[in-house]
């Protein structure tokens, strides 16, 4: 359960990794625990650890520190602060969608999807804009985004037109069912 690791947990899991001669970083558990709210993190069962290599599991912390630091897993493709963890995040995505050969295994699949990882970035940024003009519509009453006087809303009034141009322009097969209904659910109009 997230927030009841015991000094037996972490000592555990660092017998477990010494036990297959390497040490997995140990990293603070207080300051995860804000963070990361409904995360088995914190219980990792050390046959599990041990069933994924050490590089893995390295990089694996380093996402965990970014997000404490951060307070997301979306590591930028050139990160500076640390140039290996960009690629390696997205190398997980492309592991996979299937992108690149191999599979991901199940284990290495629930631990980031554990601490929040997102797997499709462009859902997740459609997703997002969706909330915005929902909240714009419960402010405005309606989903025609007005950019005069409002210059955060441009972004917003871009994506929404984008949304009209794909269902109208004959390009509505790109635009799943589902999308569809989300926005035809708050009255969206396509003209």
């Amino acid at each position: 359960m997230v927030g009841e690791t015991s000094q037996r947990d972490h000592s555990e899991a660092s017998a477990a990794a010494a036990d297959h001669g390497s040490i997995m970083p140990l990293y603070d558990a207080t300051r995860i625990r804000n963070v990361i709210t409904e995360s088995s993190i914190f219980s990792i069962d050390p046959r599990i650890s041990a069933r994924i290599n050490l590089g893995w599991m390295t990089r694996f912390y380093d996402l965990i520190t970014y997000k404490v630091e951060v307070g997301n897993c979306d590591v930028p493709s050139i990160y500076p602060a640390n140039m290996k963890l960009g690629s390696w995040v997205n190398h997980q995505r492309r592991v996979h969608k299937g992108k690149k050969q191999g599979k991901m295994c199940v284990d290495k699949m629930q631990l980031l999807t554990d601490i929040g990882f997102i797997w499709d970035l462009s859902e997740a940024k459609w997703q997002k804009y969706f909330e915005e003009l929902k909240a714009y519509k419960e402010d405005f009453g309606d989903c025609n985004v007005r950019i005069a006087g409002f210059p955060k809303n441009q972004e917003l009034r871009k994506w929404a037109s984008t949304q009209r141009a794909v269902f109208k322009g004959g390009r509505k097969r790109n635009m799943s069912k589902c999308r569809i209904h989300q926005l035809e659910s708050i009255d969206f109009k396509w003209k």
